[in-house]
């Protein structure tokens, strides 16, 4: 497997290591597909926030942890609001994409937690 493919790999297993059982984590980014395009985070999907309550199905369950972010915040609040409103009952809003990176880049390997 290429190192490329591996981060992603360990970022999405680590992320479903802190989640309750049965339940996923998925890192969503809530801009444009362009501004995805020129960086995003590892393991991270690309759902606008302006199309979240369209196709969030596509990429979590209700009872899955939902983290959102964005460039500044803004997006990632709207985005966050409305998966509450879709009844998702665990949404993370990790706001800027620099304060989601420290955020995902801070979680345990699942060998360095108790």
């Amino acid at each position: 497997m290429s190192a490329r493919l591996f981060r992603p790999l360990t970022l999405t297993l680590a992320l479903l290591a802190c989640s309750p059982a049965g339940a996923a984590t998925v890192l969503i980014d809530v801009r444009t597909p362009a501004e995805y395009s020129e960086g995003h985070l590892e393991g991270a999907l690309n759902i606008p926030y302006d199309e979240i309550d369209k196709r969030i199905a596509e990429a979590a369950r209700r009872d899955d942890e939902v983290i959102v972010y964005c460039r500044s915040g803004r997006r990632s609040h709207e985005a966050g609001q409305t998966l509450i409103r879709l009844g998702y009952r665990n949404v993370l809003d990790y706001g800027a994409m620099d304060d989601a990176r420290k955020r995902v880049r801070a979680t345990p390997e699942p060998s360095q937690r108790p």
